[in-house]
């Protein structure tokens, strides 16, 4: 789901949770039981003759989706996740200044904790 032209950009903190969600794929056990999945943890997706959906850390899932359809819920999760990327609005804040508080010793002038 692409959004629309023109539409207002995300601020980077105020949004976060809804970019992580976006990286997740619904799909259904051979039982009907729906469960979720992220697509940036799936490694392969097979079809002999039912769909298994095979994450990196070597986990498979049946499914009943068809290899097409588990590939195309990926790339259209991926999509939407580089889309409200594209509409994040980048601040430019400039770091604190360090200063000098008179009254304070210098470290390198015998505080006993330096030495």
């Amino acid at each position: 789901m692409v959004p629309p032209v023109g539409a207002e950009p995300l601020s980077v903190g105020t949004d976060a949770n809804a970019l992580g969600r976006l990286t997740m794929i619904i799909v259904s056990r051979l039982n009907g039981a729906r469960f979720a999945i992220n697509d940036l943890l799936v490694e392969r997706v097979e079809a002999n003759p039912d769909t298994v959906v095979v994450l990196s850390d070597g986990k498979k899932f049946i499914v009943r989706e068809s290899l097409d359809d588990v590939v195309h819920q990926i790339a259209e999760a991926r999509a939407e996740v580089q889309a409200r990327a594209e509409r994040v609005e980048v601040v430019d804040i400039a770091p604190p200044a360090l200063r000098l508080i008179e009254g304070e010793q210098n470290a390198t002038e015998g505080d006993s904790w330096t030495q």
